[in-house]
């Protein structure tokens, strides 16, 4: 085909005829005409074509193709664009083999090239506006709005202001008048309506119908059921909800075939309405649309995280997105990005032809505020004192109105049917209500009037939300939260993070530091990577005059409690010594509870020392101190504590007997998160006793405990005890098959990393034990490359090293003996380094080194003797030793066995005790 009948094309005017090489295709016939003949094509294969004949010869991905032709949401494995594609080639192409129109992009990409565009007339009436821009996103929506569109039907398009409404109404008028579904497309604009009459008369208007006074209603509604099978498109509906019912009514019983689509910020309430709300563009969608209208301005940017942050900054709202990407002609995007602190400032122009809505963000808004009620501007005002969204327990609690104002709650509600606030789901099923960004800075100038009521309304809301947010950081309600465990509560309280950190900052400025510390421990409490982000407010909080001694107590106890859970390190043992010295010079004695919190607090920093048995002293002091003077619900969690110390010691019968005492006094319903750790301890207690059946009905029940609080971290934790107790019954395929069910719950609960890298770990252990070395490798990698701390990868790697021992590659073993060395190991040293020992004498037994095995086994002895350490991969990495040393070096085989017999002994693993001491007394007597 020559090039010189190419015309150039707006590629945001869809084209309704192509001209390729050798044939014409008129996608409004839906027909390919080749040397006289004709072929049809599907709708979907004309949609397919018209959307790649928009995008200028662009390379259009797979998905993209999917959620816009095809209307799909999320990740869709399907070959539906692949069989579409070739169906077209035979159709359209000379040779589909060697097709020089419709081509393939890197694999998963497509493109139209070398087409010709042509208008031809269209067979619809109508008046749709005309698109100086291409619709970017939205292809679910438009499918969505196209099937619940059918002959009859009324689908209502919610939204908040500058959500695209009307840009997706346009589009599917379009659309359908492009394929033939409906006979006419019809746009009535009712901006400027406020009655009625302004209704009938701007629908006559457009339709051109002439209405007598007498006959007006008859007369409109024989024009609208004249058009027959038409789309009517009634836009901005909402200033005139309450007329506009009984005309719809009347114009849905008259126009039987008619379809009609409203666009509103709220829904009519009219019988077979069907609603769609229109929600801010995904991140990747406003990054296109971006990108496209930048370039529509003569600035072209590139995509990048860059554009993404802009995109989520302005809530993906597609009128923002619009207004900011035409200020690239002036601005970088880092100079845009840094001024959107105030979108209605920097965002203040026309975005596009329209009525006065759609001139700027700020009039969009103001467009939708004065529709409210005063009692509705009273409420959306006072939401503005909330920060990233709230609950609407805490709507209640911080918006107040007049006495004779409805409820709060239906209020909210009347804002939420406006689209003025948004519901949000989040993780585990809890729902969210927020302003976007805009809305939230326009509501926030209304309450930053000078003007009466707003002084007082701003002053007085500010109040209510701090004492709202302050009493979740009160010790009943933390105590409540420590023995609940609930990780439903956490995560309803961690999406409070940045409202308790605004309620303190309020509180601090109005000299309230009392409420300021509430708050803060809220925070910690939930969240505690605060500890270590914000450690400038609980200082200034600290400082603040007139603080409470009780409220500086209680923050320095929270504070250092956080920064142990995070690896706070040597702040942490700071922040525990200021809280030593506040007790001090509050006069505190033993005899206030108090004082189980600094016994609890170091019992904590012990075993993050490694030092289980100071550890177990320090939570054993506390245990009995808090008995001693009726403190039950400190004695209560502080006892799990005590237990871990003493498992970690081996005093496996004295965590039996707490254990089975603590379950007989513990009820599940008021203290669930305690019964979980209980059963834990002494389920791990049970297994290296010995009573493995025992064992495993405890875990299981922790197990379960914990996964019905949704903890899936001490769900793991617990299955992987329990996964040891199949180790030790040499249960290892059943282990396996256990652990990948656990996975597989674990990933559709949206587990954390160190929950994966426990999995991961214990799948590598059980795979090694089967043979499956490969498997084990690749478990153990992924498990090192999540590893939440160095410790934590010690022991992964130890894992590694005695895979290595397996495969016979003793270099290799050394190799990540030698890392684990490097590392310079702090928490649980004296356990790793004794496992880096026994690993050492395996390498020096096989390679013959007997003085290097002599002396490493007497250091990993005294190790043992010193530390109380009972591990089974102490016994069989001693055993292993022991055997390749047996034949040429009897002394030091008797060494590492009595090691091994030593850790069997204490585990109580008799029978193989009984075959080890033979052997000892053989090896022993052929040494002397």
């Amino acid at each position: 085909m020559p090039r010189g009948i190419l015309r150039a094309v707006d590629p945001a005017e869809p084209p309704s005829l192509l001209l390729l090489e050798g044939c014409t295709v008129d996608l409004t016939r839906r027909s390919v005409l080749r040397d006289g003949a004709s072929r049809r094509l599907t709708p979907l294969e004309a949609r397919l074509l018209r959307y790649l004949a928009t995008r200028g010869e662009r390379a259009v991905g797979h998905d993209e193709l999917l959620r816009e032709v095809w209307g799909y949401q999320g990740k869709v494995t399907t070959k539906a664009v692949y069989e579409t594609v070739r169906r077209l080639r035979r159709k359209i192409e000379r040779d589909p083999r060697k097709p020089r129109h419709l081509l393939t992009a890197f694999s998963s990409a497509y493109r139209l090239v070398g087409v010709g565009h042509e208008r031809a007339p269209s067979g619809g009436r109508g008046n749709l506006p005309t698109q100086h821009s291409a619709l970017v996103g939205r292809g679910a929506e438009l499918h969505r709005l196209g099937v619940a569109l059918g002959p009859g039907r009324l689908v209502t398009l919610t939204g908040p202001a500058g959500i695209g409404k009307t840009r997706l109404a346009v589009a599917l008028g379009a659309r359908h008048l492009a394929d033939g579904a409906v006979q006419a497309a019809w746009f009535f604009d009712l901006s400027e309506v406020t009655d009625e009459v302004g209704v009938l008369r701007a629908v006559a208007s457009t339709l051109g119908a002439r209405l007598e006074p007498d006959h007006a209603w008859d007369q409109l509604l024989d024009a609208l059921h004249h058009q027959g099978d038409a789309l009517f498109v009634l836009d901005n509906l909402e200033q005139v909800i309450g007329p506009s019912r009984r005309f719809l009514e009347a114009c849905r019983s008259r126009a039987t075939a008619a379809r009609w689509v409203i666009t509103s910020r709220e829904r009519l309430e009219l019988d077979g309405e069907q609603v769609l709300e229109l929600g801010p563009l995904a991140t990747d969608d406003g990054v296109r649309l971006f990108c496209d209208r930048a370039q529509a301005a003569g600035a072209p940017v590139a995509e990048g995280p860059l554009i993404a942050e802009i995109v989520d900054r302005l809530d993906g709202v597609p009128l923002a997105i619009e207004l900011a990407a035409r200020r690239t002609g002036l601005l970088t995007p880092e100079e845009l990005l840094s001024r959107l602190e105030s979108q209605l400032k920097t965002l203040g122009r026309r975005a596009r032809p329209g009525g006065a809505h759609t001139q700027s963000l700020r009039a969009a808004i103001q467009g939708s505020w004065v529709l409210l009620t005063h009692t509705e501007q009273l409420a959306l005002a006072q939401c503005a004192v909330f920060v990233g969204g709230f609950s609407a327990l805490a709507a209640e609690a911080v918006v107040r109105l007049p006495p004779d104002a409805p409820p709060t709650t239906e209020v909210i509600q009347s804002l939420r049917d406006k689209s003025l606030i948004q519901r949000v789901g989040t993780h585990r099923g809890l729902h969210r209500l927020r302003l976007l960004t805009c809305i939230h800075e326009f509501a926030a100038e209304q309450l930053q009037q000078e003007a009466a009521p707003w002084p007082a309304l701003r002053r007085e809301a500010e109040l209510r939300h701090g004492a709202f947010f302050a009493q979740l950081g009160s010790p009943e309600r933390v105590g409540a939260f420590v023995r609940q465990g609930s990780a439903r509560l956490a995560a309803a309280q961690t999406l409070e993070v940045d409202n308790l950190l605004r309620a303190a900052e309020r509180a601090l400025d109005r000299g309230d530091g009392h409420t300021a510390a509430l708050a803060c421990v809220a925070a910690l409490e939930v969240a505690p990577w605060s500890a270590l982000s914000v450690e400038g407010l609980p200082e200034r909080i600290l400082a603040a005059p007139g603080l409470p001694q009780e409220a500086r107590l209680w923050l320095l106890d929270r504070w250092a409690t956080a920064l142990f859970e995070t690896r706070g390190g040597a702040r942490a043992d700071r922040v525990l010594a200021r809280f030593e010295e506040a007790l001090v010079e509050a006069a505190v004695d033993a005899s206030d509870p108090r004082w189980a919190s600094r016994h609890r607090l170091r019992s904590v920093a012990a075993l993050r020392d490694g030092d289980p048995e100071a550890a177990a002293r320090w939570a054993s002091e506390g245990v009995r101190a808090a008995e001693r003077h009726g403190w039950e619900e400190e004695a209560r969690v502080l006892g799990p504590r005590w237990a871990a110390a003493l498992n970690g010691l081996g005093r496996y019968d004295e965590v039996r007997r707490l254990g089975e005492a603590a379950l007989g006094d513990l009820d599940r319903r008021t203290h669930p998160f305690l019964v979980a750790l209980w059963h834990k301890q002494l389920g791990h207690a049970l297994s290296r006793l010995g009573r493995y059946a025992d064992a495993g009905v405890h875990l299981r029940e922790a197990e379960q405990v914990a996964l019905s609080l949704g903890r899936e971290d001490q769900a793991a934790a617990a299955a992987h005890l329990r996964f040891g107790v199949l180790f030790d019954t040499g249960r290892y395929r059943e282990a396996l098959d256990a652990l990948a069910a656990t996975r597989a719950r674990a990933a559709r609960s949206g587990h954390n990393l160190r929950v994966s890298a426990f999995l991961l770990n214990a799948e590598g252990c059980a795979a090694t034990e089967v043979g499956e070395f490969g498997r084990a490798e690749r478990c153990f990698h992924q498990a090192l490359a999540m590893a939440p701390d160095t410790w934590k990868g010690a022991f992964i790697k130890l894992n590694l090293a005695q895979l290595r021992l397996r495969q016979g590659q003793d270099d290799a073993a050394r190799q990540f003996v030698g890392d684990i060395r490097g590392d310079g190991i702090e928490q649980n040293a004296a356990l790793v380094m004794t496992l880096c020992g026994a690993i050492e004498m395996v390498c020096d037994a096989r390679a013959g080194r007997w003085s290097a095995l002599q002396a490493g086994a007497l250091e990993v002895a005294a190790s043992i003797a010193e530390t109380g350490l009972v591990l089974r991969d102490i016994a069989a990495l001693a055993q292993q030793a022991g055997d390749a040393a047996a034949g040429a070096a009897p002394d030091c085989a008797r060494l590492a066995y009595r090691i091994a017999l030593g850790q069997l002994e204490a585990m109580g693993r008799e029978e193989e005790c009984v075959a080890l001491r033979g052997r000892v007394a053989g090896e022993g007597a052929a040494g002397g």
